[in-house]
């Protein structure tokens, strides 16, 4: 039987479990979110920085939301930070809606996980969220003044002061006190404040506007409210703006027919599971409308790529739901560094060579992402020049400076590095690695001792070419040609070609084979060569190589396997590709029947 004094703890069990439910959402399922968006942005700790922020309304709250932003880069402290967040959202919450005779601490509950669907999304700035808590901050300091008059001044300073730092935050602090003169008081004056508050919220943005911001006229009213993406965050973030202000007038009328002085939310065997019914269903919504586990798998094998950890990325990009060409390339790139890529690249779906790499100019995300695999090719000005682009494209971030940087000591321009480096040595995660780099400029002796820059410099192009990198052959062939020992643009070469079904010219660089260390054939370059050779009738086995015999052997079987489907699906692709996938699928033969790309034989 439950007791009054069991029932007394419900609360305290109800909040414990539903935020350490947030938590852990947030830990082990939307931590790279949160890690990439670190990655996106960057804190400096100078007054230039501090400044940038000033020239729109609510900059205050980017300005926050910057700061806090950067702790993203330890993996459990972002859902610490966000949590915690929810958490202040949520007292403030019961004790605004308290003020105004609502009692219970389920009414809080949407609130909160509006913001946990918000920090779903990789767009969403937790900026949003400060200026958000800012607003309802001040609120709570507004309903807690009981002298008339010095709540009405303090409800005007309110408005001008989350003007600057919450910006159209404030229309949330001004419906507030609105609905609260109107509905809650019962003084004569009450019509003329709720007045003076709507005028404050239409005149002075446009004041601000006028004189102080250079910015339009919606932005002096609206932003940062009017989230900058598509997509359900934008209407979430209208709900979460909308939810406390209605709920207060839905109450008010309710209370009023009801003839009751408080609304209350008791604990009981009824309540509790209603209330457990309405988190689930929010949950759900989540699950379904914000969260994105494609996003989340994608900077999560970001995340192996930008640490090394090339196995673990090999794994997360094969576990990733569906084709995604950035998983591709980060696949590739994987593979290479661990030595697997001309044996298994097909293990990963690919329907070109464009698939080696991202192409330009692409989106935000393919130039942000696009410089890594150049810069490890050695093509170190198309990876300077997609993350200059990345930089202007987003901002400054720390990705984009690091690689700037390197790039630009591998190429002996130290003073531009310098420059990089200078941005760096401001911030706080990040001064250690620029300090390193900047004493390696100092000391030339050091950095001649700096394994990564001298293997780069090696790779250094000795004359100008013009290519098109959205072709990828000929931009690898160019590379191959300022450096024939470069073996990554080579593998990638001959995979571009297989890729694009050119088995002429794999023939041609095929001998090459033996100036880098295979001590055997490649698989997937054992496969194009038995059907070049069933072909031509020429025999192209590189001098001091052999095809092993069980490529041989699965080589034959494949294709009377591939005449059997023919015959028995009376020639239908579709069926055929049904038929000899799962045995087939990653193999060159499979590709080079069923990609749509011409294959040349001659």
């Amino acid at each position: 039987m439950i007791t009054i004094k069991k029932l007394a703890l419900l609360p305290q069990v109800f909040y414990f479990i539903f935020f350490a439910s947030v938590f852990l959402y947030f830990l082990l399922f939307n931590r790279y979110h949160l890690a990439f968006q670190e990655q996106i942005q960057l804190f400096r700790y100078d007054w230039d920085y501090f400044k940038g922020f000033l020239d729109k309304p609510g900059g205050i709250s980017f300005y926050l939301g910057a700061f806090i932003s950067q702790f993203f880069i330890i993996p459990f402290v972002g859902p610490v930070i966000v949590t915690s967040a929810a958490i202040v959202i949520s007292i403030l919450s019961v004790y605004t809606l308290r003020k105004h005779s609502i009692k219970g601490v389920l009414w809080s509950v949407p609130a909160v996980l509006f913001i946990v669907a918000l920090h779903s999304d990789y767009l969403y700035n937790i900026g949003y969220s400060i200026g958000f808590i800012l607003s309802l901050s001040l609120i709570a300091v507004y309903f807690s003044i009981r002298k008339d008059k010095i709540r009405y001044l303090a409800g005007f300073l309110i408005m001008i002061f989350l003007h600057f730092a919450a910006g159209g935050f404030s229309l949330m602090a001004a419906s507030w006190f609105i609905i609260h003169e109107l509905l809650y008081t019962n003084r004569i004056c009450r019509y003329f404040v709720a007045l003076g508050y709507i005028m404050m919220t239409v005149f002075f943005p446009y004041f601000s506007w006028h004189y102080l911001y250079y910015i339009t006229l919606t932005d002096a009213w609206l932003y940062p409210v009017l989230f900058p993406y598509d997509g359900i965050s934008k209407f979430v973030l209208v709900l979460l703006l909308a939810y406390l202000p209605v709920l207060l007038i839905i109450i008010k009328i309710w209370l009023d027919l009801s003839k009751k002085a408080q609304f209350i939310f008791d604990w009981n065997w009824k309540t509790v599971p209603a209330g457990m019914i309405i988190i689930l269903t929010f949950f759900c919504g989540i699950n379904k409308y914000s969260y994105d586990r494609k996003t989340e798998a994608l900077f999560k094998t970001d995340y192996y790529v930008q640490h090394s950890d090339w196995e673990k990325a090999l794994k997360q990009a094969a576990n990733y739901p569906g084709r995604n060409r950035l998983i591709t390339c980060f696949a590739n790139l994987s593979l290479y560094k661990s030595g697997q890529l001309s044996d298994s690249f097909l293990l990963f779906n690919h329907t070109g060579m464009d698939d080696l790499w991202l192409e330009w100019p692409g989106g935000k995300l393919s130039l942000f992402f696009g410089s890594e695999i150049f810069y490890h090719l050695g093509y170190f000005n198309e990876a300077y020049r997609r993350a200059y682009d990345a930089m202007v494209l987003t901002g400054q971030n720390p990705r984009s400076l690091k690689a700037l940087a390197k790039i630009s000591i591998v190429n002996g321009n130290l003073v531009l590095a310098q420059k990089y480096l200078e941005v760096l040595e401001h911030t706080l995660f990040y001064r250690k690695w620029a300090r390193n780099y900047q004493r390696l400029i100092q000391y030339p002796d050091l950095l001649e001792k700096d394994q990564e820059i001298m293997e780069k410099r090696v790779l250094l192009l000795v004359s100008d070419f013009l290519v098109d990198t959205n072709e990828p052959d000929k931009t690898l062939l160019y590379l191959l040609q300022h450096h024939p020992d470069n073996r990554m643009a080579y593998e990638y070469f001959m995979a571009a070609l297989l890729l694009g079904k050119n088995l002429t010219a794999f023939t041609t660089y095929l001998p090459n084979l033996k100036s880098y260390p295979f001590k055997e054939i490649p698989v997937h370059y054992e496969e194009a060569m038995l059907v070049y050779m069933s072909q031509t009738q020429k025999n192209i086995v590189p001098e001091g190589y052999k095809i092993r015999e069980t490529t041989i052997r699965r080589f034959k079987d494949y294709f009377n396997k591939y005449s059997n489907a023919r015959s028995s699906s009376g020639g239908d692709p579709g069926l055929m590709e049904q038929m000899l996938y799962d045995t087939y699928g990653k193999t060159y033969w499979y590709y080079l029947h069923f990609t749509n790309t011409k294959m040349n034989i001659r």
